[in-house]
């Protein structure tokens, strides 16, 4: 039987681990546009634009693939991970002594943050993933919780008091991400056991076999998001894309519920994988995800107006107008994760990639053709069709294998009222009781939709406190 206790149990801990990590983002939006230039902020997204596209194909996404088969190992979870571990640490040193020679002979700037960043997000992957599939989901909270606090602080003190820029923006990362793999590896020992079980040939064929569809999986998913960062630096400037940068920092709000229920339910769907209920426990998910992201995007579309009125600063602003287009994105992202869950569990991974590869293309091409007339709303524009396509392009192939329930009347009247409140903020002109009314007008909407969650969310609290 699928386990409720167990989905919600996990959400409990990805919501401590996620939140931090997420919510540290958007915390940030006034220091960062206070005291860190457009042309600053552009250049740190940009470079980490290009590593994040290359860190999952250079090592094969071997994090993922970890974690299925941990999950399958059945008692020899320690084994497997060492085959993996020993198969990741090799890779790492061997691209450090590339990547030290090329930034050598090319004198790349900024290269010492480049290596350590990659490195820093390489590890912190595999550890995360490696919790995961151990059941050490506390310790997954735990770790993000420090990190973030790390973070937070170097952010504070670089910034404030040092003034170090973008200096500072990749110290306080890194530094946090590094202190994150410390802790975990203290309590997963992950690297002592590499020397305590034999490397296994045969495994890690299977594993790369998974996981390199992943892997260029995720340069779909770069041409959907990261790939904009460089379009838009090489078209319109470095400081457009700071400003595109920070919002979409704002989109962290929305991605903090959807990147907990999404790991949560990626572990779930593999451990109930073949079970007779997880159609029926598959879509009751998938239509909470719907109405309840649909309708966050209703209430935070002007609540966002409002706090960059008083929360951003600078020619930062100019982005409000892409929030609308940024959550909706977000949640088809989301829901587009959830039906690929499905083909994860079945180890179609193949079927992911060319899916994802379909929406990252049409997003790239309409980016290119719409940022010239219309900037960074045509990027933004560009990315919600991408993810609408993505998600839209996955649902016959997953009619074929299981029974699926698509809410299309819920969706298409959501994104309709969607619509409207984002005209309605536009012409508000930043006036602070329209937008307040606004919002308020949203929130009501929302709450109808989402009646029966909501209800049946309270009744469950009604028989806790009993």
């Amino acid at each position: 039987m699928p386990s409720t206790k167990r989905f919600a149990k996990n959400i409990g801990y990805y919501t401590l681990g996620t939140f931090a990590t997420r919510l540290l983002q958007f915390l940030f939006v006034p220091l960062y546009t206070k005291f860190i230039s457009t042309g600053d902020m552009g250049t740190y997204d940009y470079i980490l634009a290009c590593v994040s596209v290359a860190l999952p194909v250079l090592f094969q996404s071997i994090w993922e693939g970890s974690f299925r088969f941990v999950i399958e190992a059945k008692g020899q979870e320690r084994a497997t991970l060492s085959t993996c571990s020993k198969y990741l640490l090799a890779l790492t040193v061997g691209y450090t002594f590339i990547f030290c020679i090329i930034a050598f002979f090319f004198h790349t700037q900024y290269a010492i943050y480049i290596l350590l960043y990659g490195i820093g997000q390489v590890a912190s992957s595999y550890w995360l993933f490696s919790a995961r599939a151990l059941k050490e989901n506390k310790l997954y909270a735990a770790s993000s919780l420090i990190s973030s606090s790390v973070s937070i602080v170097l952010n504070f003190v670089l910034i404030l008091v040092f003034h170090l820029g973008i200096d500072a923006l990749f110290i306080a990362t890194i530094t946090g991400t590094l202190v994150m793999v410390a802790v975990m590896e203290s309590k997963l020992r992950l690297l002592k056991d590499i020397s305590r079980y034999d490397f296994d040939k045969t495994l890690l064929k299977q594993i790369i076999k998974y996981s390199i569809p992943l892997a260029i999986n995720t340069i779909s998913w770069w041409l959907m998001s990261s790939c904009n960062s460089i379009i838009i630096t090489t078209t319109v400037g470095v400081e457009n894309n700071g400003i595109y940068s920070m919002a979409l920092r704002f989109g962290s709000i929305l991605s903090i519920f959807t990147s907990i229920v999404t790991l949560a339910w990626q572990e779930e769907a593999f451990r109930t994988y073949g079970e007779k209920e997880q159609d029926s426990y598959f879509n009751k998910v998938l239509s909470l995800l719907t109405k309840s992201l649909l309708g966050g995007v209703l209430v935070l579309t002007p609540a966002t107006y409002i706090l960059y009125k008083y929360f951003v600063f600078g020619d930062y602003v100019i982005g409000v107008y892409l929030v609308s287009f940024i959550y909706t994105s977000a949640v088809f992202n989301a829901l587009s994760c959830h039906l690929g869950s499905a083909l994860l569990a079945r180890k179609e991974s193949g079927i992911m990639f060319y899916t994802t590869l379909s929406g990252g293309i049409i997003s790239l091409l309409l980016a290119l053709f719409l940022v010239y007339p219309l900037g960074l709303i045509g990027v933004a524009i560009s990315m919600l069709i991408g993810n609408i396509f993505n998600f839209l392009i996955r649902i016959p192939i997953l009619n074929k294998r299981i029974t699926l329930r698509i809410d299309y009347h819920s969706i298409i009247v959501l994104l309709l009222i969607i619509a409207l409140v984002s005209v309605c903020c536009h012409y508000c002109k930043m006036n602070l009781s329209k937008l307040i009314l606004t919002t308020s007008v949203a929130m009501v909407i929302a709450i109808i939709i989402n009646r029966e969650l909501i209800a049946q969310f309270l009744n469950k609290l009604k028989i806790i406190k009993k």
